[in-house]
């Protein structure tokens, strides 16, 4: 018996169903489709009150062995639960067409008929009420007609199905044990007491009875399926496939027997073997889904997603509303990169069942997923607000629907990409509260406070969440980076032994060694750590999704120098003199902070944002936003920078007020917000229309000091290559000089190196240059609460610290190529 399993149903059974709960939910995570599971945890939900939930998990496991009676019974039990009478009707009936011995199921469908009858508005008002009354006089006529008469074996039986469709399992399986006892020579009430042990998890105890049975009728074709369920349940292949083999030569016309036989076949890796069960269980039964799904697996098994997806689809061609199908298609589609595929067969589930929770819980992650930076950098503010809300609409709908940990922690990392860290807050305790175990949700809340600054609460978050699963990688790279970790031996140790395990995804592996790296250099072990980090960030360069925005190096270097050249021959010296006219806005609200990334840019914004008259706004998409969107607001086919040639003073102001708005709806009473995304620096000819009189601070720092910060932080492409960051940083550098001839901007330069020495001093110059009065408080920028979603998010929280001046000196040995491109003067 599966052990795991047995553990859940025993707490279930002692009446401790919060922790039964979450052993139901742990099977669950390591195994989606567990359909035992699925409906135990459904009826554990409706003994709790939670009927609406308890009804998503037992239609799912219904979705899984649509040919189980005892299934379609519970989901009728919970269907007349929450007044849904006729799809009630419907399950009692298909229950009892399928299981002619499922008593419980012939009474439940006669009770619901006459339920069904015309009825005013007072009596179907009084229906819930008159159920549960009608099930205990029910219950007390039959226990007064035992007392008469205990040799009546169908009474003993009627009376345990009673108990078990109210959710009272273990009293429902001693009325079969003493109806047994009673009348041993009764097969019939043996087979019924071998399914209800089965039905809950304690398959050895079916085996035992199914074995008798076996031995007593051995040319009983159900008597052999039944013992190769229970041997099947328990992991033992060969004796599960040897009785189900059995089952299947007795009664070649048995699709059941044939499908279990392929669940074996698979399960012990004889796929050829399987597929081959499986198709005849087909062919005996096209419309079963439960096979055509088992086949799915074989063919992920061999690594073919296509056939995978293929036979996926023809189920939700069938039943667009399959659970199970519809999540194994969202495992195979992220695979093969196809993600509208999937989009439509949510589409599709809704357009059949609005109130299809998971299709409106994948469709909100696939939207939620668009807005990562990557992404969502390709899109401007419009479709970015719009992407946003449709995420958020789904995911609520999700919760609503069927209300669960996942929903609600899907929900609150969708606001996280938003930047609405409260609502998120909210929604991801909300999930903990339902599965306090949920190890996911306590890495999400990790993230949340970081971004929030609750340093302490952060770390205590991520260790939760790797005490519940070792394989949190997030919270092991977190972790690792708050440098709060004790024993940075033994952590290490920890994560070299995971890194052994197989397989991991490739992310996992990334952020492992990213982990490893940092922990390396805190033990000073800089020729590992720097292996580690060169591992990480060759991975992220193997990604699929990924590679294609590296491609060729030479192309790359061409199209780097090809952006840089169409920014300067666009905004050239004489730009500004032709067009007087192009003034956006004389606003002196923007201050834009520029520099390459890891420069020190959000240390300079942490200054200036701890002054009483500014605001913070973080790094902001807005201004790569505006220019994204010029193609639209012109109605032409020409892309940034070209465009600006296309436009005129209104479209211009226009685009000012649009990128003011944004900055006055975070702070409405400062008389400065800082905008500190660091690439605005290809921007700032554009910024010089908008508003030539903005403050500009662009934050210098050594470069090999630029470049390996970068390389030993998770950054995508160029700055997960060091050659490439090299060439990256050499065209910042070429713009920055050409902004300074060509614009009217004011720009500062703030050396990093000389910030860190005295932070006085520059801290003043930069205040000063902002046109603000001197505050202390900027001195104390660490005690901000400010929320911060940049990869310095653990630094800022630490007053300034010199340990990064000069650290490119510790991998010096490994970055010969990295100082070529830098001394490259070409």
């Amino acid at each position: 018996m599966n052990n795991g399993l047995q553990a859940a149903l025993e707490l279930h059974q002692a009446g401790d169903l919060a922790s039964a709960e979450r052993a139901y939910r742990q099977i669950l995570q390591d195994v989606p489709t567990d359909a035992n599971a699925l409906h135990l945890l459904g009826l554990n939900l409706h003994e709790q009150g939670r009927s609406q939930e308890g009804l998503v998990l037992v239609k799912q496991a219904v979705d899984l062995k649509p040919s189980v009676g005892v299934l379609h019974n519970s989901l009728g039990v919970l269907q007349m639960a929450l007044g849904d009478l006729q799809s009630a009707e419907s399950s009692f009936r298909k229950a009892a067409s399928l299981d002619s011995g499922c008593v419980e199921a012939k009474r439940n469908l006669a009770a619901i008929s006459e339920r069904l009858r015309p009825a005013s508005a007072q009596q179907e008002a009084a229906a819930p009420l008159r159920t549960q009354r009608e099930s205990t006089e029910l219950e007390e006529k039959i226990r007064r007609y035992l007392a008469a008469n205990p040799h009546n074996a169908n009474a003993y039986v009627q009376l345990a199905q009673m108990l078990k469709s109210r959710g009272e399992q273990q009293p429902a399986i001693e009325m079969l044990t003493e109806a047994v006892r009673r009348f041993p020579g009764n097969r019939e009430l043996r087979s019924l007491l071998g399914e209800a042990l089965g039905n809950l998890g304690r398959h050895e105890e079916a085996e035992a009875v199914f074995t008798k049975l076996a031995e007593e009728l051995p040319g009983d074709a159900m008597a052999h399926t039944n013992l190769g369920v229970s041997q099947l349940a328990q992991d033992r292949l060969p004796e599960a496939s040897a009785s189900l083999e059995q089952a299947c030569r007795l009664d070649p016309q048995h699709f059941r027997a044939h499908f279990l036989s392929g669940v074996a076949k698979r399960k012990a890796g004889n796929v050829d073997q399987a597929e081959t069960s499986l198709c005849q269980a087909l062919k005996l039964n096209p419309d079963f889904h439960e096979a055509r799904l088992e086949l799915a697996f074989v063919q992920k098994s061999r690594g073919d997603y296509e056939a995978c997806a293929r036979l996926l689809q023809e189920i939700l061609k069938m039943a667009p509303c399959h659970a199970p199908a519809l999540l194994e298609l969202a495992t195979c589609c992220e695979m093969l990169g196809d993600v509208e595929q999937l989009v439509q067969a949510c589409v599709n589930a809704l357009q059949t069942d609005p109130k299809f929770a998971p299709a409106h819980l994948l469709l909100g992650m696939i939207l939620s997923a668009r807005l990562a930076p990557e992404v969502r950098a390709k899109l401007d503010l419009e479709e970015r607000e719009e992407l946003g809300e449709k995420a958020l609409r789904h995911l609520s709908a999700a919760a609503s629907f069927a209300p669960s940990a996942e929903a609600f922690d899907a929900w609150g990392r969708a606001l996280i990409q938003l930047g609405r860290h409260a609502e998120a807050l909210e929604k991801v305790q909300e999930a903990i509260r339902r599965q306090p175990d949920f190890a996911h949700a306590h890495e999400a809340l990790g993230r949340i406070f970081l971004e929030q600054g609750a340093v302490d609460q952060a770390c205590a978050s991520f260790s939760r969440a790797i005490e519940i699963d070792p394989l949190r990688t997030l919270s092991q790279y977190e972790l690792a980076r708050s440098g709060k970790t004790q024993d940075k031996p033994q952590a290490i140790r920890q994560i070299q032994a995971l890194l052994q395990q197989d397989p991991l995804s490739l992310q996992d592996q990334v952020f492992l060694n990213f982990a490893l790296g940092v922990l390396f250099d805190a033990v000073q072990d800089y020729d590992s750590a720097f292996e580690h980090y060169q591992i990480a960030n060759r991975l992220k360069n193997e990604d699929p999704r990924k590679r294609s925005r590296e491609g060729d190096r030479e192309g790359v270097r061409k199209s780097d120098w090809d952006r840089t050249l169409a920014l300067k021959e666009t905004f050239h010296s004489s730009f500004f003199g032709e067009r007087p006219q192009l003034v956006g806005s004389e606003s002196d609200l923007p201050i834009f902070i520029v520099g390459m990334p890891r420069s020190g840019t959000t240390l300079v914004e942490q200054i200036l944002s701890s002054h009483p008259e500014v605001c913070g706004a973080g790094e902001l998409m807005d201004i790569t936003d505006l220019t994204l969107s010029m193609p639209r607001r012109l109605g032409v086919d020409v892309r940034y920078p070209q465009a600006v040639e296309k436009l005129d003073g209104v479209l211009v102001k226009e685009m000012a007020e649009s990128y003011l708005g944004q900055l006055r709806s975070r702070s409405s009473a400062a008389k400065r917000v800082t905008d500190k995304m660091p690439t605005n620096f290809r921007h700032l000819g554009f910024v010089a229309m908008l508003f030539p009189r903005a403050h500009i601070i662009n934050v210098r720092r050594d470069s090999r000091d630029v470049c390996i910060s970068c390389f030993r932080q998770n950054l995508d492409w160029p700055y997960c290559d060091l050659e490439a960051c090299a060439r990256y940083y050499r065209q910042y550098l070429r713009l920055m000089s050409h902004w300074k001839e060509a614009t009217p901007l004011k720009i500062l330069d703030i050396q990093y190196e000389e910030l860190v020495a005295d932070p006085d001093r520059v801290s003043r110059q930069l205040v000063e240059f902002c046109g603000l009065p001197w505050d202390d408080s900027c001195l104390r920028f660490h005690a901000s609460n400010r929320a911060v979603q940049t990869p310095s998010k653990w630094q800022v929280r630490q007053p300034v610290y010199h340990s990064s001046v000069g650290a490119w000196k510790r991998y010096q040995k490994h970055l010969g190529p990295l100082e070529e491109v830098l001394a490259d003067r070409g």
